[in-house]
């Protein structure tokens, strides 16, 4: 009867800690253009690339891009975005792996955790790739450009300051009416 009910806990002890780590890792792992639209794409704030603004051509005239400019901004997207869809699609793999052995009678613990250190590992790549990304825009663009792109973003995050996650990240709760 112990081994029963310690099996059960440490079934829905395993369940738990998944759930605990990879629900919200998987709703913030998102690479430019997941699921977004072009015009969408590179807009929702700073934790999204920059690089959807060669979509955007009032964006470009207002940082003033060059066509030099514009297509290395378009070649970098596009490698990105490789890098991004590899890495994604072997998360997916691995979260099949997962699926597979819960749906089993009884998960093997280890196996689950290595591939739960696997899911991670393959998270901090893709929060890696972003960061890159983002640097390597900001390569492309002059002091001015990065000004009046940031000046964008902030008029841009201006408009939601009611939004949860606006105030999330320190913005005010509700505008004073």
């Amino acid at each position: 009867m112990d081994s029963i009910r310690r099996q059960k806990l440490t079934r829905y002890g395993m369940v738990l800690l998944v759930t605990i780590f990879l629900l919200p890792a998987a709703a913030g792992a998102r690479m430019h253009g997941d699921g977004l639209s072009d015009s969408e794409a590179g807009k929702k704030g700073s934790a999204m690339s920059h690089y959807g603004i060669w979509h955007d051509a009032a964006m470009v005239t207002t940082l003033g891009l060059s066509n030099e400019q514009i297509q290395q901004i378009k070649e970098a997207e596009f490698s990105q975005r490789e890098r991004g869809l590899a890495l994604h699609g072997q998360l997916d793999m691995l979260r099949l792996q997962m699926d597979k052995a819960f749906a089993s009678d009884t998960p093997d613990e280890s196996s689950l955790l290595a591939v739960a250190s696997q899911v991670a590992d393959l998270q901090g790549q893709l929060f890696i790739e972003r960061i890159t990304s983002r640097l390597a825009m900001e390569k492309l663009l002059s002091a001015e450009q990065r000004e009046k792109l940031k000046m964008e973003h902030d008029r841009h995050d201006g408009r939601h300051d009611n939004d949860w996650h606006h105030a999330a990240k320190g913005g005010s709760e509700k505008k004073k009416r």
